[in-house]
């Protein structure tokens, strides 16, 4: 990959991810509902560290319509495509790639008091998300649990069964 390819990478797949998220919330009808957030969350972060809350933009993904802030303001989005998310970590309880994605997840949602969704991508896999037992809950999809990490506290399922299944907010 060229120099700079990774950032380029990351953030296609984050307005992908909005876009299909986008899609999904409105039946079809809207591609914009939600946008990348302002440095990728890090707005959030420096808000955070001053001691200000900025919910709008938590995350990776920012509510640009009404229609979004419902289901923004429950979770709390990452998105991460990298060649190699190290996903044998998850099996071995190591402190690497996915491991550390979702660690990061789970704390800044805490900050924010919202469920942490991680959507990630490896090269040449499909899609796949990670999310705790109270969103798969509310989104109404034990049935389509790949696996169950209960160290991470971590369920597994496929973006695209996420996209045909899940009960909207």
């Amino acid at each position: 990959m060229r120099a700079g390819g990774a950032h380029a990478k990351g953030a296609a797949f984050e307005r992908d991810s909005c876009r299909r998220l986008s899609l999904w919330l409105s039946e079809g009808e809207h591609d914009d509902l939600l946008w990348r957030s302002t440095m990728s969350g890090g707005r959030a972060t420096v808000q955070f560290k001053k001691g200000r809350a900025s919910r709008a933009t938590a995350g990776d993904m920012s509510p640009i319509s009404s229609l979004a802030e419902r289901l923004t303001d429950l979770c709390l989005f990452e998105c991460k495509h990298y060649r190699d998310l190290q996903l044998v970590g998850l099996y071995m309880g190591l402190k690497t790639g996915i491991n550390l994605h979702w660690q990061e997840a789970r704390e800044d949602a805490a900050k924010h008091k919202r469920w942490p969704v991680l959507i990630a991508k490896q090269n040449r896999l499909p899609t796949f998300m990670l999310l705790t037992k109270p969103a798969l809950d509310f989104f109404a999809l034990e049935a389509a649990v790949l696996a169950f990490f209960p160290s991470l506290g971590a369920y597994v399922l496929w973006f695209e069964r996420f996209l045909q299944e899940a009960q909207r907010p």
